[in-house]
């Protein structure tokens, strides 16, 4: 976990910048300070570990409220997870956010939003461009342009209408901008050109297509890829253990999904839930489900080794993947 400016980094060198942390915690009471994260967060994905329950997201453009990651459900009025200058504070005691053994994916952005009219919709951006990342919060306009905030274009944009019921349409570059995926679904790569406008991102501006409606509250979390930190991109499974992928960097956290298959699931990995030599404990983004048992996954210096033939890792399928070292 590194505090202070980001570092230029070598081939192979990993290094978070304070910029994303997994925080591993044990419920307690409410008020409950879990500190030892490096910096404040501006989104926290969390989850509960050891049993069923909902994953929930917290971020800085929507305070007070809290969305469900595998669930389609509209924004709730309360939030889960406060945070401070080292971590977060747990606003109540109970459910799906402070009981067992939890993980809290946190993300430094760019503190508190600020306003952003690089598109034909002003948009509300906390960017960090060192990382990689923005949220973008703003009001839906059929086919209408969004500022990102970001230095380059993103490559994988999370979206949610965060008042309605309706799923977390995901664009990203390997499915490029005729097709989507679900974060909460299991689904294959769908083909609707209503989502993305058949645009691609550009390095000041993204486009919601007609899907989306007008006048709908709408977040986006947008990643792009930073060498020696953050990789978006995609790969082809061989079936043979030993696949191998390049990052360019000693991945800490793995998220992949299968692209031209149903019935799978958004892999969630990282370097703090592990068992034995190389396996790494599972969790699904579009599940409630419990951590898994051991998928063998090594984290090389470089890039990340699939030491399984699992359908939904390493079959003859292609798979997008976001890594973060």
């Amino acid at each position: 976990m590194g505090l202070g400016k980001k570092k230029i980094l070598s081939q192979g060198a990993s290094d978070d910048g304070g910029y994303f942390t997994p925080k591993l915690y044990s419920g307690g009471s409410a008020g409950q300070v879990v500190s030892g994260v490096g910096f404040q967060p501006d989104l926290i994905i969390g989850k509960r570990r050891d049993s069923a329950e909902h994953w929930w997201v917290n971020d800085v453009a929507r305070s007070g409220k809290s969305l469900f990651a595998n669930l389609s459900d509209a924004q709730i009025s309360f939030q889960y997870t406060t945070p401070n200058s080292d971590g977060f504070v747990v606003n109540a005691t109970g459910g799906v956010h402070n009981t067992g053994n939890l993980v809290a994916y946190c993300f430094k952005g760019g503190g508190a939003a600020s306003s952003n009219t690089s598109g034909s919709i002003t948009s509300q951006v906390s960017a960090n461009q060192a990382a990689g990342f923005s949220i973008v919060e703003f009001t839906t306009s059929a086919n209408g342009t969004i500022g990102h905030g970001l230095s380059a274009a993103p490559q994988l944009i999370i979206t949610k209408l965060y008042t309605r019921i309706g799923s977390w349409s995901t664009y990203s570059e390997p499915t490029g901008n005729t097709k989507y995926l679900q974060l909460d679904s299991g689904n294959a790569a769908a083909t609707g050109t209503g989502r993305w406008n058949s645009t691609t991102p550009s390095a000041s501006t993204f486009v919601l297509g007609s899907d989306f409606g007008s006048g709908h509250a709408c977040i986006c979390y947008c990643f792009t890829s930073i060498p020696g930190y953050q990789k978006i991109g995609s790969y082809t499974g061989s079936g043979v253990s030993g696949k191998s992928v390049t990052t360019g960097f000693q991945p800490r956290f793995l998220m992949i999904k299968g692209i031209n298959f149903g019935n799978g699931y958004w892999f969630i990995l990282d370097n703090q839930r592990t068992s034995g030599t190389n396996g790494k404990l599972a969790l699904w983004a579009n599940e409630a489900l419990g951590e898994s048992s051991s998928y063998d996954v090594r984290f090389d210096a470089t890039g990340f080794t699939l030491l399984n033939t699992d359908t939904h890792l390493n079959q003859s399928y292609d798979y997008l993947y976001l890594a973060i070292a």
